[in-house]
């Protein structure tokens, strides 16, 4: 099993793609559904992203299939290291801001869930080693992440 999560993380990472859009706040009408940001199909949670003290969910840049959640503005504004305003509907259908960032690290880089993340590990009651799948849409031109426990 290691082998095989391995043999497919290393092919997506190959074959990894960003398609961005020019318009800042219309999509193609296709592209108005919900887009999930796959993590092979899942993402396993570590200590790190359910620890209070860090209050961040981090997600590597090579295991999301589609980047096309992002517009070429908001790529320019992540690499600048800003962070983009989004917000994460709750199990209870309550919505909590959030901050989006991108973070480029010695040899990959990962987009970070920051800001209320303690709120949606209680909420979600998420421990280590749960698996999870982060679903992203929008509501105008803000991004809006849900975040489902398997």
């Amino acid at each position: 099993y290691n082998l095989f999560v391995r043999s497919c993380e290393s092919r997506a990472r190959k074959n990894a793609r960003v398609n961005l859009y020019e318009e800042e706040e219309e999509w193609p009408i296709e592209k108005e559904m919900w887009i999930k940001l796959y993590f092979g199909d899942f993402k396993k949670l570590f200590f790190s992203d359910v620890n209070p003290q860090v209050s961040q969910l981090f997600i590597l840049f090579w295991q999301v299939k589609s980047h096309e959640f992002l517009n070429v503005s908001k790529v320019k504004r992540l690499k600048n290291k800003e962070a983009i305003k989004a917000c994460s509907v709750e199990p209870s259908m309550e919505e909590t801001e959030i901050n989006f960032k991108w973070w480029d690290m010695h040899k990959n880089s990962i987009y970070v869930l920051t800001t209320s993340c303690n709120s949606i590990v209680k909420n979600n009651r998420l421990k280590v080693e749960d698996l999870v799948q982060l679903w992203s849409f929008r509501v105008n031109s803000t991004l809006c992440f849900v975040l489902q426990k398997l």
